[in-house]
């Protein structure tokens, strides 16, 4: 199972660093290509999209959070932080796991 990044050149290439595959995804024809062709991969089982990217296009992306097959598909906070009135990465951790980090 291998983990798929879609969204800003620095989060893309910031995880490629660490191993992960990704696609550079600006604009919403971009992000929902993306997210196509993620989907139809078997070999990936999480997707993580940007929260810039997922705005983008919030139809596809709740739709993918609610499907019951296909990879897993996650928000995460891009380069510059949390968009405004969104929890911090660090307090989804704390949230869920209820250790703080």
């Amino acid at each position: 199972m291998k983990l798929h990044v879609i969204g800003e050149p620095d989060a893309v290439l910031g995880l490629a660093l660490v191993g992960l595959t990704g696609e550079v995804a600006m604009t919403p024809a971009e992000v929902r290509a993306a997210l196509a062709a993620a989907t139809q991969n078997p070999e990936i089982g999480v997707i993580l999209v940007t929260e810039r990217a997922a705005a983008q296009v919030p139809t596809e992306m709740d739709a993918l959070r609610i499907a019951k097959s296909g990879p897993l598909v996650l928000e995460i906070p891009g380069p510059e932080g949390p968009l405004s009135g969104r929890p911090s990465l660090r307090d989804i951790v704390a949230r869920a796991t209820g250790v703080r980090i």
